[in-house]
């Protein structure tokens, strides 16, 4: 930054200056002039490692790309096991949960450059050309720094879309070289190293290819945001992957309380999961019917505190964002270890997701149901959502107009529906009202992506008035 530069330009000429002095002194004048001179460079030091930066881009992990295909059957025609499906129309594009973030983010952003990076794999075949090309058109300004062309095919990912339901096929990953990885790790360093100080977002998606060790995403965050580094500002980590989850939560965890966090400033991250898949990493025996069924207040309750424990989260996350399907999704902020509130671990907010069939049918001016809606991708858009949206809530006022990611109408929705009825006597603390408010907004696009066909595209319009037909959160516990 510029106030760095200019404390080491004044540091360096205050040093040289007094060099020559040196040679007319006493030794114990010498020594004191020494002893300034190295309290001098160690207050430049302090001011390199200590910089107020407020970071506006984001840094998207997506090491499992895949290439898309849309079987779309005929709108009158289920999906029958055992039976000939014949398709009434086949589509192509992006697959990939971390592609899928990007592609949304597109959406929301009006700007050339959204202010996202992509970290992804991606084969040197028909099918990667095919991907990249498709990504360079539909993401703004993206780039293709962190983007590594792989000798391993990229795997097709197919969804059968029927009038029900919709099923998806995937093919196995190619093994990724240590070569491929070691590259990748380079690119990543190398902007931590340029662009370091304006990375304010970390989104780690999906699973891993072949060839990746299980502390891969805990190496990119310890590249993107190194311990001895302390900014104002406090990047903002979203995890939405069970795959390396113990490494990234302890390095997490090991960023927070570094020495170098001065004020414990430092932010907790985000993990966001489907209820489904907390039971199982909590090792907890879903007993309300399976994925059909609305999990109840003491699943969620028992999910959340085996979690916690199990993978000893509570210094590396601040809240877990969880999602239930069509039924509503939950926010949990942790207390922090060293709150003196010990009465309770976690607080619990239920956030009420907008009836979709309604919702089209107010748009449309028809009661007629919507006769096929795509799912796919919609669990990826809200994490997309959910993130620049909790950027933003959280920068400074005066550093908001910069951030490119979410255009200025989504930006104005964010304030009002924060600053509106649905905050009254809800939340504490002003962080966690941005929180609240961020993962309602990516619930809404997440919903507002089922109406498009193409895996996590939305209409901005179609998620504000999403936002706005939620019910008021409730809490919990």
């Amino acid at each position: 930054s510029t106030r760095v530069v200019a404390v080491l330009i004044i540091t360096m000429k205050k040093t040289l200056s007094m060099l020559p002095s040196l040679r007319c002194c006493t030794v114990k004048e010498s020594i004191q002039k020494l002893c300034i001179i190295s309290l001098t460079i160690l207050v430049t030091m302090n001011c390199l490692t200590r910089v107020e930066a407020y970071g506006t881009k984001t840094v998207i992990v997506g090491l499992n790309a895949a290439f898309q295909k849309r079987f779309i059957l005929s709108p009158d025609t289920s999906l029958e096991p055992g039976s000939v499906h014949r398709a009434a129309s086949l589509e192509e594009g992006i697959g990939g949960k971390g592609q899928d973030v990007a592609i949304a983010l597109s959406c929301l952003s009006s700007a050339e450059n959204s202010g996202v990076l992509l970290a992804q794999f991606l084969g040197k075949g028909a099918e990667g050309d095919q991907v990249l090309s498709m990504m360079s058109q539909r993401c703004k300004g993206s780039g293709n720094d962190l983007t590594v062309r792989t000798q391993a095919k990229l795997r097709t990912c197919t969804t059968i879309v029927a009038s029900d339901v919709a099923t998806e096929l995937v093919e196995p990953s190619g093994t990724i070289s240590s070569d491929e990885i070691q590259d990748l790790l380079d690119r990543i360093s190398s902007v931590s190293k340029t662009q370091g100080l304006e990375i304010g977002g970390l989104c780690v998606m999906g699973s891993m290819p072949p060839g990746c060790q299980d502390d891969m995403y805990a190496s990119i965050h310890s590249f993107l945001f190194p311990l001895d580094v302390d900014t104002e500002q406090q990047p903002l980590c979203l995890v939405d992957s069970v795959v390396g989850l113990k490494p990234l939560l302890h390095q997490m965890s090991s960023y927070r309380r570094s020495p170098s966090n001065q004020g414990g400033k430092r932010r907790g991250g985000m993990f966001k999961v489907n209820i489904a898949e907390l039971c199982k990493l909590a090792n907890i025996v879903k007993t309300s019917g399976g994925e059909a069924n609305c999990a109840t207040k003491e699943e969620i309750v028992s999910a959340v505190e085996g979690f916690v424990q199990t993978y000893d989260a509570a210094d590396a996350l601040e809240y877990i964002a969880i999602t239930d399907g069509k039924f509503p999704a939950h926010l949990v902020k942790l207390v922090d270890n060293n709150a003196n509130d010990e009465s309770k671990s976690f607080r619990l907010w239920q956030l009420k997701i907008a009836s979709l069939a309604d919702f089209i049918s107010q748009r449309d001016g028809t009661d007629q149901s919507p006769t096929l809606l795509y799912p796919i991708g919609a669990g990826d858009t809200v994490a997309a959502g959910t993130l620049a949206a909790w950027q933003y809530l959280s920068l400074p006022e005066e550093h908001k107009k910069d951030f490119t990611q979410l255009n200025p109408s989504v930006q104005q929705s964010l304030n009002n529906w924060k600053n509106g009825d649905h905050a009254k006597n809800l939340v504490e603390e002003k962080k966690d009202l941005a929180a609240v408010t961020a993962f309602a907004f990516g619930l809404a696009c997440g919903s507002a992506s089922c109406i498009q066909q193409e895996n996590s595209v939305l209409e901005t319009q179609d998620a504000l008035s999403l936002l706005e037909q939620m019910t008021p959160p409730t809490i919990v516990s």
